[in-house]
């Protein structure tokens, strides 16, 4: 069984290579996709590495976040209960995976000393403690099986959908949490891209088919609500602190929940105190928090 399964883009690949070599000094076996051999079903070895991997690290970049595949890999390792991500340099991570603790590398020098490193292995050693580390006894402490996965989302982009519900509900959180709207961040890179002639009943049949995917969405969101709540309140107990700014969001607008700002400042509180700086730069502008 491989250790560590890295799921990138060709475009890190030399911020992934020397991430390989620093697991596999410590004596960590890894797979990423330069093991592929000449004539090799890529489509069937890459899924099969991924479901045997104890665990899954997702390099985030400006570039894998519009990968599908680096998506999709990331997408089956978080329902296994195995996902670790980490970027390597900012980039607008995807929903829902936006709501899992993301280690932030984009110093790490590339030595297994620096401090984003040694958090990684902290998080990577909850599935498989590093072989090459010796106990003191002199001996390799085994490695362990991993935990057993977690059972299914049932409603897997439930929490990217109570993120837009909240959203809709309250364009003064959305202006506080710096985000101008819910389309700008699914246009992703048009902002950089070259203007390009577009026909405008072709606009027009995008623009409508679009609406109608969102409204499908809303509706599916509002039958789902109990089960999104349950979902972020087991997340937040669990300490996430994205998932504490998302209930905390629902219960200062109301949204799925009743009404309740008190409950909202004390989620977002406990967000500020385990030290997240977007809860705090939220907090510090809430109404009726202080």
């Amino acid at each position: 069984m491989t250790d560590i399964f890295i799921s990138y883009s060709r475009s890190d690949q030399a911020w992934v290579a020397r991430l390989a070599k620093a697991f596999g000094e410590l004596g960590y076996d890894v797979w990423w996709d330069t093991q592929l051999l000449a004539g090799e079903d890529f489509a069937h070895i890459i899924p099969t590495e991924l479901e045997k991997a104890r665990c899954v690290v997702v390099v985030w970049s400006k570039v894998s976040v519009t990968r599908k595949w680096v998506r999709s890999e990331a997408t089956r390792a978080d329902n296994r209960g195995v996902l670790i991500p980490v970027s390597c340099e900012a980039a607008d991570i995807p929903m829902p995976l936006d709501l899992l603790h993301t280690e932030d590398m984009r110093g790490w020098n590339g030595k297994p000393e620096h401090p984003a490193f040694q958090k990684l292995l902290q998080a990577v050693s909850r599935y498989c403690p590093a072989p090459g580390l010796s106990t003191g006894s002199g001996e390799l402490p085994p490695i362990k099986d991993p935990p057993p996965p977690l059972p299914p989302k049932k409603f897997p982009w439930l929490p990217a959908l109570l993120i837009s519900a909240v959203v809709l509900g309250s364009g003064v959180y959305w202006q506080m949490q710096g985000k101008s709207s819910v389309g700008a961040s699914l246009a992703g890179d048009s902002f950089t891209s070259p203007p390009v002639a577009i026909d405008p009943a072709e606009a027009e049949r995008k623009a409508k088919e679009a609406q109608a995917n969102e409204l499908a969405q809303a509706k599916a969101t509002l039958e789902a609500w109990p089960d999104a709540i349950t979902r972020l309140t087991t997340l937040a107990e669990s300490g996430d602190t994205s998932a504490m700014q998302v209930l905390g969001a629902s219960y200062y607008v109301g949204h799925g929940v009743d009404k309740d700002q008190q409950r909202a400042c004390q989620l977002y509180k406990q967000a500020v105190d385990a030290g997240d700086a977007k809860a705090e730069e939220t907090y510090a502008n809430l109404p009726n928090c202080h």
